[in-house]
């Protein structure tokens, strides 16, 4: 069963590169990922043992002068093994640009673990959560103000300085002792992205994931 399900999961990363023609990068990336587990999945929702509490920061291209790409996340987890289950909290704080474009997410999260068999789990996983996002228009930089000449098109204020939505993400993890593979469909509920009321929407993310223990840890050469 290990190795056919380690195929299926080899083929349906190739496939989803295949059919795949657009795009879309709305959310941050974290580089070590698993290092932000609630983020990547919330099928991980306590599935250490206790609890665990964690705090990730990027600062994304810190050359710019007078602007900032900084995301900010943090997210507790606890385990409940007499339910077979999981809680967890996640927040994020993403701000982009001198205008302090602002997404701010905080959901709740729980899992729950099943046994296929003696060997095999299967941990779906759901996340609630509140979503904003906030813009201040006079911090923006036209670029009338950094030349000396040429007019610059009139842009009106957006309506409305910020948004407020609901939003909804569904994973499934499946794994034994040393290989795991799961998935997370993000953005179900397309929350409204639009300053100026328009039919604007975050489209919905999938995230496909595995991974392979090579050596056992405490194992003997």
């Amino acid at each position: 069963m290990g190795p056919i399900l380690v195929k299926r999961t080899i083929y349906l990363t190739v496939l989803s590169f295949i059919i795949i023609t657009d795009i879309f990068g709305q959310d941050p990336t974290f580089s070590q990922f698993y290092a932000n587990k609630l983020y990547l999945s919330p099928s991980f929702a306590g599935a250490t043992e206790e609890y665990r509490f964690a705090l990730n920061f990027r600062n994304q291209w810190p050359g710019i002068p007078n602007s900032k790409f900084h995301t900010y996340n943090v997210s507790f987890e606890k385990a409940m093994p007499n339910f077979n289950s999981g809680i967890g909290v996640l927040a994020n704080y993403d701000v982009a640009g001198s205008g302090d474009l602002s997404t701010t997410n905080i959901g709740l999260l729980y899992s729950y673990d099943f046994n296929i068999n003696r060997d095999w789990h299967i941990r779906p996983g759901v996340n609630f959560k509140f979503y904003y996002l906030g813009l201040n228009f006079y911090k923006l930089i036209f670029p009338s103000q950094i030349t000396g000449s040429g007019t610059s098109p009139s842009i009106t204020p957006p309506p409305f300085d910020h948004v407020a939505d609901v939003d909804f993400a569904t994973s499934a993890l499946v794994y034994n002792e040393r290989i795991w593979a799961g998935f997370t469909l993000d953005h179900l509920l397309a929350p409204k992205t639009s300053l100026y009321g328009d039919d604007a929407f975050i489209p919905v993310k999938f995230n496909l994931y595995g991974g392979v223990q090579v050596l056992k840890v405490g194992s003997k050469n």
